[in-house]
């Protein structure tokens, strides 16, 4: 497998020509809206599904994904809701600051701002991964926005070099790659994906600095412990988790420890057959369980 060179003045394949602040690489999967805000790190590129006016849900990726990672969900969700996903800092086609400024807290600050510039109102906040950590750090700080509900998919027990190594690497490993390599490992890996799901997790990849991804690891470290911050929560929450036996950001320890501290009016759900990326090995049941948690609120 060749490591791969950025876009240059050689055109690959679902590159376009480079724009300020991001890394020349570009998702190939178009799905949504891509707009772009200017927040304070520079340039958030964002997308859109459903038309406005109707209640917001917004979606945030994990570590070396991207906005497009969430398009079948969000085209799922978009019958009933307007639906709005972002590249974080430092992913997809949004500006990539330096590395020592991907702390959880900085990138709430992120989210939150991206909230007021867009004008959501009272949005349903769904992460996955990082993004889990973010939504959690958003709603449970001393001054949330207002909100209207959480959903946290695979919420990590603690993000540090020291937690799941092998994860860190392996997507270290991924960013490293040429797109096409990426994409066959990936479609290897998951086989039971939906091609779509393969295409953009390829693509978040591809887009994904290796650099980017130990500066988001080593700066969440300084989050330490987050299911302690269930328990300050004042909207209603969903808490998601993998099968154990295919892979789960918390052990058994740490999800005894995010259930008991989930406020009044949480809830937590266990979806068998599912991987770490529950949106994508289970999606029907992810699509179904987050509608009815927002149907309830």
């Amino acid at each position: 497998m060749e490591h791969k060179p950025g876009c240059g003045t050689t055109r690959r394949w679902g590159c376009p020509p480079p724009t300020p602040g991001s890394s020349g690489k570009v998702t190939a999967v178009d799905d949504g809206d891509p707009q772009y805000v200017r927040l304070s790190y520079g340039r958030c590129c964002y997308r859109r599904w459903g038309p406005r006016g109707k209640a917001a849900i917004l979606l945030l990726h994990a570590t070396a994904d991207s906005s497009a990672g969430w398009s079948r969900v969000a085209r799922a969700l978009a019958a009933r809701h307007t639906v709005y996903a972002p590249d974080l800092r430092g992913h997809g086609m949004s500006a990539r600051p330096a590395p020592g400024r991907y702390r959880i807290g900085t990138v709430a600050d992120d989210v939150r701002a991206f909230i007021d510039a867009v004008g959501l109102f009272t949005p349903v906040v769904v992460g996955h991964s990082w993004g889990a950590a973010i939504a959690l750090t958003l709603a449970g700080g001393r001054h949330p926005p207002p909100l209207r509900g959480l959903v946290l998919e695979e919420l990590p027990a603690r993000i540090s070099p020291e937690t799941h190594p092998e994860h860190v690497r392996s997507l270290q490993a991924a960013a490293a790659l040429d797109h096409d390599d990426v994409r066959e490992l990936v479609a290897l890996r998951h086989p039971q994906w939906h091609p779509d799901d393969v295409r953009s997790l390829a693509d978040g990849l591809d887009m994904a600095d290796a650099q980017t991804v130990h500066s988001v690891v080593a700066d969440g470290a300084h989050a330490g412990c987050l299911p302690p911050l269930l328990q300050h929560l004042t909207v209603p929450c969903l808490l998601l988790r993998a099968d154990p036996t295919l892979g789960t950001a918390l052990d058994d320890t740490a999800w005894e420890e995010a259930r008991r501290r989930l406020s009044a009016g949480g809830a937590a759900l266990r979806i068998p057959g599912a991987s770490h990326d529950i949106h994508r090995s289970r999606f029907e049941e992810f699509v179904r369980v987050v509608e009815e948690f927002i149907a309830s609120l």
